[in-house]
């Protein structure tokens, strides 16, 4: 069976599209979704998040824990998760301000962003001089002996930080309260595409950290290798145990959208 839309008259030199039933039922799937995102922006609240989401059966859209098709719509910035600053010091973000941004605007999604390096240079935020950003905290403690490029103490890798993943788990919990879906990264390659500078204390170089791992950085605004390797080597085991505790601290938690890269 064909729908064919006839509610005015063909204009001339137009043809009229038939609209298949597949067609129709997505136009209704995105008009009820679209609908309770408005609801839900006049409430400032958004449904309990019941189960994981799932694939619908229009894979468009994922299913709720009710069996609800969902439209995810929201906003993020880059320092939601680990804190950023200028001029050496990195200045905490209000998280608890920033879900309740989201749920005014009857958000239902936001990322939560990881940076692997301490620093990082030539962000084009501003014009003129680039400014270099500090990041804290980081999956690992940094505990010496020696210093890093960014003149803190060099990274232990067999040492998690468990401030890192206290406050992963306390904000992923909060957006989970508000009925928020968090794109967790595992990694941020872009920054390590674009960002690197001499300075930026980067774990996986061998001279931030204590464990004698080095993806080989020496300078540049580039510096991959420790993301773009073909088989494993003494760098992707420690990433391995990295992305172990990620997940075990999140686990448990429905409203967790994992974003690899």
């Amino acid at each position: 069976m064909n729908w064919t839309l006839t509610s005015r008259p063909a204009l001339p030199n137009i043809r009229r599209r038939a609209v298949g039933p597949a067609a129709f039922a997505f136009l209704i799937a995105a008009l009820l979704a679209s609908n309770r995102l408005m609801a839900q922006s006049g409430s400032g609240s958004n449904p309990h998040i019941t189960g994981e989401l799932v694939l619908s059966g229009n894979h468009h859209y994922f299913s709720d824990g009710n069996g609800h098709a969902v439209l995810l719509g929201g906003s993020q910035t880059w320092n939601t998760l680990q804190d950023w600053g200028t001029g050496g010091t990195a200045v905490p973000l209000d998280f608890a301000q920033f879900r309740n941004f989201l749920l005014s605007h009857g958000h239902n999604f936001t990322l939560l962003w990881t940076v692997e390096t301490p620093g990082f240079c030539n962000l084009p935020v501003v014009a003129g001089q680039a400014l270099h950003f500090t990041v804290s905290p980081f999956p690992w403690k940094r505990t010496g002996p020696g210093n890093a490029t960014d003149g803190k103490p060099k990274f232990d890798l067999k040492q998690f930080d468990s401030l890192y993943f206290s406050r992963l788990r306390e904000r992923v919990e909060a957006l989970n309260k508000a009925g928020i879906y968090a794109g967790v990264y595992l990694f941020t390659g872009e920054f390590l595409n674009l960002y690197r500078c001499a300075d930026d204390g980067y774990p996986f170089t061998g001279a931030n950290n204590v464990n004698g791992v080095d993806d080989g950085y020496t300078g540049g605004n580039r510096g991959i290798n420790s993301v773009s390797m073909t088989a494993p080597n003494a760098i992707t085991s420690y990433q391995a145990a990295y992305m172990d505790k990620v997940v075990d601290t999140l686990n448990d938690l429905p409203n967790v959208l994992w974003m690899v890269s």
